[in-house]
């Protein structure tokens, strides 16, 4: 689920011999793989469709890829709300559908965990490593993954998520 990195990413994954279903914010008025963020009902109707050829095997969150790195903090709470507020949405429509399997569901963001050199960091994306983790307790069903690619993108980045899969 995402924007024009994600895209390159899901044909990649595509390539290694995966099915991709790719989900995008936006209004789902506007088009089928749009999502709101704060629908959980969106949520609902992308993994049924994801699930219609058979069982899901995994979820790959990558919404956070494509967001600008801003530090104004009214921005910063409401793309960190955003961010979590999804992942939510996306947990509980893997839980509470039973009929598409038990896929294991992968959050990726970038620069939110700070390591090696002092370079800028998601402080929107920072806060859903906590929330993952604590959504990890409550639901070891989903075997939440997190990855935190490194904040200057790289054309390995693709790969080693494609690797960790």
């Amino acid at each position: 689920m995402g924007g024009k990195r994600e895209i390159q990413a899901a044909g990649e994954v595509h390539r290694f011999g995966f099915s991709v279903v790719t989900a995008f914010a936006g209004s789902s008025s506007e088009r089928a793989d749009f999502i709101n963020p704060n629908a959980p009902e969106d949520f609902r109707r992308v993994c049924r469709a994801a699930a219609a050829n058979g069982e899901l095997r995994g979820v790959v969150s990558l919404w956070s890829l494509d967001a600008p790195i801003d530090d104004a903090p009214m921005a910063v709470e409401r793309a960190a709300a955003t961010n979590c507020q999804s992942i939510l949405n996306l947990a509980q429509a893997l839980t509470n559908a039973r009929d598409i399997g038990s896929p294991r569901l992968w959050i990726t963001t970038r620069g939110a965990q700070a390591a090696g050199t002092v370079r800028p960091m998601d402080l929107a994306s920072a806060p859903l490593w906590g929330f993952v983790r604590s959504l990890a307790a409550e639901h070891p069903e989903l075997r939440c993954g997190l990855m935190d690619l490194d904040p200057a993108e790289k054309a390995q980045d693709v790969e080693a998520l494609v690797s960790e899969l």
